[in-house]
């Protein structure tokens, strides 16, 4: 020991001076490290952000596929079926074969009116 210093002044000084500074470079290091790894350009965040959009993406993937699949199996109808064929003319293009007759059910306009209250377009 020094003359005139007691063990409290020695452990004082010890405390205030080169080992706080220390531990808070040590805290700012380390922080500085964990939000490089986060937020970089190939951090953690960014890995999440495209995680999520190819799990996305996947799914639209099987809708598309699963759409193809629908139109190729429509493709080859048109293509065989004879009976999809006409069912389509009939339903979509209003077509009716040679000879058949064609009944047009015209609702009542005073029902429409009542019901809608105001005139259809005629």
């Amino acid at each position: 020991m020094t003359p005139g210093s007691t063990r409290g002044q020695i452990r004082a000084g010890r405390k205030g001076g080169s080992v706080r500074p220390k531990r808070w470079l040590g805290v700012l290091v380390v922080l500085v490290v964990l939000l490089f790894l986060i937020f970089n350009r190939h951090g953690l965040f960014r890995q999440y952000q495209l995680r999520s959009e190819q799990k996305r993406l996947d799914a639209e993937i099987a809708l598309l596929q699963e759409r193809a699949a629908e139109l190729r199996q429509e493709v080859a109808s048109l293509e065989s079926d004879l009976m999809y064929i006409e069912r389509l003319a009939r339903e979509k293009y209003r077509m009716v074969k040679r000879g058949e007759k064609v009944f047009r059910v015209v609702p009542d306009l005073r029902q429409l009116e009542q019901n809608e209250g105001e005139k259809p377009p005629r």
